[in-house]
């Protein structure tokens, strides 16, 4: 029984280790996956020391924690252990006294005491497992988390009206908006945009004058704080989020390509696409000489492979954000 409290102790504390573990190293993962997916930027300014340095100082602290927590386990699983087995060095020297005293026969003592080694063996097994059930445990919280999270805009009600065919009417009337995460900085306040259909309009401004956030309002990513947004003279807040958003096309100012075949890159922009559509849309895009000359397989080359390990990648951007417009053309 000794065994097997000395096993649950052991993974309870190895769970809130994990956990707080987890927590202080992130902000120095950030930090380093920050450097390695700029690490152009980060070299063209020099600034290598700075960023391994700015590493150093966020793990500090984790280091501390991580000193006095490993002295911690360390004296707790060196007293836990000490407990187990001097409990069992105890046992022996009982059954040897009820033996001796005629108390109980040897054979009776070790039929009790090999159940109780064996059933705390097998917890002990169990709880090997240990530190990757801490592990898992810190992970599904935070996966808990997302899922477990109300979201204001919900884009699978049911009972919204669905938009089938657009016309291309926008208007934004009297909007005021603030990104959450700066509630005190107005991004946009009273701004009013009319587009008529089938017209062209461009968003010119400096950095954070809301060009970009226009194109998040129109997708529905935010709601704004004042005002609304129409479409073909609709409410976007009482329609049905995935049907207004089969009818925008969007390229953004970093295109991604997913970790599949240039061939179902451009069908992500059409559910049961068919070939020659896709062949159309490349077309359309010209972008179908490019993918048919640069790469051997043509459109099922894998975007994984290619588009990492071939050297002359500094193609690849105005490929990529070709095959971006081909899921606009779809």
């Amino acid at each position: 029984m000794l065994l097997s409290f000395r096993v649950c102790g052991c993974q309870a504390l190895l769970m809130s280790f994990a956990k707080k573990t987890a927590i202080a190293q992130a902000r120095a993962s950030q930090v380093a996956s920050e450097a390695v997916a700029q690490h152009r930027t980060v070299t063209a300014f020099s600034a290598q020391e700075k960023v391994v340095l700015l590493f150093k100082e966020n793990l500090a602290g984790p280091r501390k924690a991580m000193m006095r927590r490993s002295q911690v386990a360390g004296i707790t699983f060196g007293m836990a252990n000490f407990c187990a087995f001097g409990s069992m060095a105890l046992l022996y020297w009982y059954g040897g006294f009820l033996s001796k005293k005629g108390l109980a026969s040897f054979e009776d003592f070790f039929k009790v005491f090999l159940v109780f080694v064996n059933t705390s063996r097998t917890i002990g097994e169990a709880g090997a497992l240990a530190p990757d059930i801490a592990k898992a445990s810190v992970a599904i919280n935070a996966v808990f988390e997302i899922i477990d999270r109300k979201t204001e805009i919900d884009a699978d009600v049911v009972d919204a009206e669905k938009l089938t065919k657009v016309e291309g009417r926008v208007e934004l009337k009297n909007v005021s908006f603030a990104y959450p995460s700066r509630p005190d900085i107005m991004v946009l306040k009273g701004f009013n945009l009319k587009v008529q259909a089938g017209r062209s309009a461009a968003m010119v401004g400096q950095s954070g004058s809301g060009k970009s956030t226009i194109i998040g309002l129109l997708e529905r990513f935010y709601d704004p704080l004042q005002g609304a947004v129409f479409v073909d003279g609709r409410n976007l807040k009482t329609m049905n989020l995935q049907s207004v958003r089969l009818h925008i096309a969007l390229v953004s100012q970093e295109p991604t390509l997913f970790a599949m075949s240039i061939h179902d890159n451009i069908a992500y922009g059409k559910e049961g696409a068919t070939e020659a559509e896709i062949i159309e849309a490349a077309r359309a895009a010209n972008a179908h000489n490019f993918i048919r000359y640069l790469f051997f397989t043509g459109v099922s080359t894998e975007c994984h492979c290619s588009f990492l390990l071939v050297e002359f990648v500094l193609l690849i951007s105005a490929g990529i954000v070709k095959i971006s417009l081909i899921s606009e053309e779809l």
